[in-house]
């Protein structure tokens, strides 16, 4: 019964890392409903159905080959995404893999087992789990490597620590067998082989305790960037509806200074009609719209980031043209210019507004620290987008991401560029980001999105 339950453990671990191997490079989710829905389900069935020709047809090794390569082939299609030709050539390669760990088991058993016939079944069993152990280790590495939607959200010292478990496993594993010979009674040969099954089921646990973690960081991030863009968009509308309710507000005190002006006029008082026209002439200018690109939506964002940069002692240089041809989503251009001038912004109010003396003597010029430099044009067809701030000290890198140099939420530059970054790929568009010391550049271009 036990060596039942040891042939059983290796078909299930094999069961494991066939499934393990598969998601790696193919997508889960191809039922909805039913036994392959579900991941444990999948391996029971794989498991259950690999275990009679392992034990009836043993002695044949091509016809067990071909019969768990067929088996492999068909339950993978109702498993994962992909066509028949995906899955028949991740199955041969699978295969290849589990050839190779059985004559790795052969080629380790001389130097691991000792020749003692009366421990020879359980050293060959727990020789045979060790190999399993490092071919499950091997797909783990794969599948943190090239699944890093999911796995670059955990640092990679988490990771280390994690992958320490099966290598401490594996370690305990080939103590046990070397130590065999020593052991005297069954009771305690059976103890070992029962350890070393928890050490490899313990591996699995761990893995998949470790994706869960990882999916759950994935989707904490995805929420702060809804929540990010969700905010954006509010405070735009906001605006918006300011400068609606202030434009009409402005409209209806028309009429009373139109006859003020008309009374003033009337009296002979040109000094002081001067005087009052000066003074609406300024609150009128300061409601004007100062940036016109034919399109409601940039405009909006546009004239919104600039009026709160020049609050903010913000010199802001703006090469536009005509956006109304603009090819684009509203809500997704929202977010784009939103992103990129809140980050501009916040950058440029860690600058000083005034340059040191020593700066203004030496050049000779009073120079402004504040800067952003925009660039948002439709030529030849292609949507050109580029945002040039002054900033404050070099931007912090990790993980192929910039962050900001702010102390008091240091990740929210990274998840404003994100933002940016997912709806460049989104429209199939590029973009290169360039940043020293005391700038901080990126150019976007979207072809064929401005239509002509």
């Amino acid at each position: 019964m036990f060596e039942f339950v040891q042939g059983c453990s290796l078909v299930f671990l094999e069961a494991i890392c066939c499934v393990i191997f598969f998601e790696t490079f193919g997508e889960r989710g191809r039922w909805k409903k039913g036994i392959f829905a579900s991941r444990w389900k999948t391996i029971l069935c794989l498991g259950v159905l690999s275990f009679p020709s392992a034990v009836l047809i043993q002695g044949d090794i091509w016809l067990q080959l071909v019969s768990n390569l067929a088996l492999t082939i068909v339950i993978m299609m109702f498993y994962i995404r992909g066509s028949t030709g995906k899955c028949i050539l991740l199955a041969i390669v699978l295969q290849g893999l589990l050839w190779l760990s059985d004559i790795l088991a052969l080629l380790a058993a001389p130097w691991l087992a000792q020749n003692d016939a009366a421990h020879s079944r359980k050293e060959d069993f727990l020789i045979a789990l060790l190999v399993k152990m490092f071919l499950l280790l091997l797909l783990m590495v794969m599948n943190i490597v090239f699944r890093r939607r999911d796995a670059r959200y955990i640092r990679a010292r988490d990771w280390l620590v994690f992958l320490a478990v099966p290598v401490f496993s594996m370690a305990v594993t080939v103590s046990f067998i070397r130590n065999m010979e020593f052991v005297q009674t069954t009771g305690l040969e059976r103890f070992f082989v029962e350890m070393a099954l928890g050490f490899a089921a313990m591996n699995v646990i761990m893995f998949y305790f470790m994706q869960n973690i990882a999916r759950r960081e994935h989707l904490l991030h995805e929420r702060a960037l809804l929540d990010m863009e969700a905010r954006s968009q509010t405070q735009l509308y906001k605006t918006i509806m300011e400068k609606v309710q202030g434009q009409r507000k402005l409209s209806h005190e028309y009429k009373n200074q139109i006859t003020c002006i008309q009374a003033l006029c009337e009296a002979g008082e040109y000094d002081k009609l001067e005087d009052y026209l000066k003074q609406i002439s300024g609150e009128v200018l300061h409601d004007l719209d100062y940036i016109d690109t034919n399109n409601v939506f940039a405009n909006a964002v546009l004239n919104a980031k600039y009026q709160e940069a020049v609050e903010r002692d913000i010199l802001m240089v703006c090469k536009i043209n005509d956006l109304s041809g603009l090819a684009m989503d509203s809500s997704d251009l929202v977010v784009l210019l939103s992103n990129l001038l809140n980050n501009a912004i916040e950058a440029c109010e860690k600058c000083p507004a005034e340059p040191s003396r020593e700066s203004t003597v030496s050049v000779g010029l009073k120079l402004c620290l504040r800067k952003i430099k925009l660039k948002c044009v439709c030529e030849e067809g292609e949507f050109i987008l580029s945002v040039r701030n002054t900033q404050n000290g070099a931007l912090k890198k990790a993980r192929e991401k910039l962050y900001s140099t702010k102390n008091d939420n240091p990740g929210s530059h990274g998840i404003g560029l994100k933002n940016v970054v997912q709806i460049v790929e989104k429209y199939g568009g590029y973009y290169a980001i360039g940043h020293t010391k005391s700038e901080f550049q990126i150019s976007i271009i979207f072809p064929h999105m401005a239509r002509t």
